[in-house]
């Protein structure tokens, strides 16, 4: 290049603007890089975060599930499904229970049990049980003795 004069160098006022050219062009490229690369940290950290929070969530739903799965009744469960236990066999756990936690039974007054047995006598001894019993027993045909009527 030549300067006005037609010397052909470059003064220096031209070479210190070239020089702050380049180093700002170097600045920018620089801080647009670490922007770039903090946004993309910035998003990393968010989905660990995100994974965290899953991993807690997990966490807990499989403790829930390790003292589901401690339980009897998920053991008599999983022995049905696997045909180890039949369908019509009932399993008896007996539950462990402290003094201090269970009254003393009270009992019943010999009054109370008489009444109780009269009333369910009463029950069965109605026009209307009788029907019923006729009716479900087979006794209610026209060829036996208490067709319709009295016995």
């Amino acid at each position: 290049m030549t300067d006005r004069r037609g010397t052909g160098l470059l003064s220096g006022g031209q070479i210190m603007i070239v020089l702050s050219f380049t180093l700002a062009l170097f600045f920018v490229v620089a801080f647009v890089t670490k922007s770039v690369e903090a946004y993309r940290l910035r998003r990393w950290s968010q989905g660990l975060e995100r994974d965290i929070v899953q991993m807690q969530r997990e966490i807990k739903e499989l403790e829930a599930s390790r003292l589901r799965h401690q339980s009897d009744a998920w053991a008599d469960e999983a022995l049905r499904a696997a045909g180890w236990v039949p369908r019509g066999v009932i399993s008896v756990r007996p539950i462990p229970v402290t003094p201090q936690t269970q009254a003393p039974p009270t009992p019943i007054p010999a009054q109370r049990l008489d009444e109780r047995v009269l009333q369910t006598a009463m029950l069965f001894d109605n026009p209307n049980w009788e029907a019923w019993k006729r009716l479900i027993l087979g006794f209610d045909r026209a060829r036996e003795p208490y067709y319709n009527g009295e016995r």
